[in-house]
């Protein structure tokens, strides 16, 4: 995580929010991450010194319309543009999101199998995971990797627990 990431990161989490006005704080980030990120026409405007931070705040407004409603939203990411540090916007909306789902006590986790599992596996693997991180929700993403032979790797964050057959033989060899 980047200094200047953490410093604008740690001045959003001072500001008072509702729940509600989090929850769409944390919405728009990620939507402006993932077009930023996807559109380098978008991406060259806002980085372009040439251009009037008033314009690109215009553009933004337009493109993010039903996000810009919210104050504290919009003015974090007109410092963002006016203290060019938009580039930063990606790494921003990651980290705003784990550490709000740490304040609600949620995980994010990626289950990966080699073929589709049940619901009571998928409940199963959940339970285990509530349990050992005292979490009371978890958001999960179930995705068929094709490459394992058998077994489930999770990953959490950037930990990956990994039961795959191939790291059990791995193992025993």
């Amino acid at each position: 995580m980047s200094v200047i990431a953490n410093r604008y990161i740690q001045a959003l989490l001072e500001l008072p929010k509702s729940k509600d006005e989090n929850e769409k704080i944390e919405e728009g980030l990620k939507e402006i991450a993932s077009v930023y990120n996807s559109n380098e026409q978008l991406k060259k405007v806002l980085l372009d010194p040439r251009i009037v931070n008033e314009v690109k705040m215009e553009i933004v407004n337009e493109i993010f319309s039903q996000y810009m409603k919210v104050a504290c939203l919009k003015n974090f990411v007109e410092l963002l543009i006016k203290e060019k540090r938009i580039n930063y916007i990606q790494e921003i909306a990651e980290i705003y999101e784990k550490v709000t789902s740490e304040a609600k006590k949620e995980l994010n986790i990626k289950i990966i199998v080699a073929k589709p599992i049940d619901e009571k596996q998928t409940e199963a693997i959940v339970k285990k995971y509530k349990t050992m991180y005292k979490v009371e929700t978890i958001n999960y993403e179930v995705v068929i990797d094709e490459s394992l032979l058998g077994g489930v790797k999770v990953m959490v964050g950037n930990k990956i627990y990994d039961g795959s057959v191939a790291t059990q033989l791995m193992q025993i060899f």
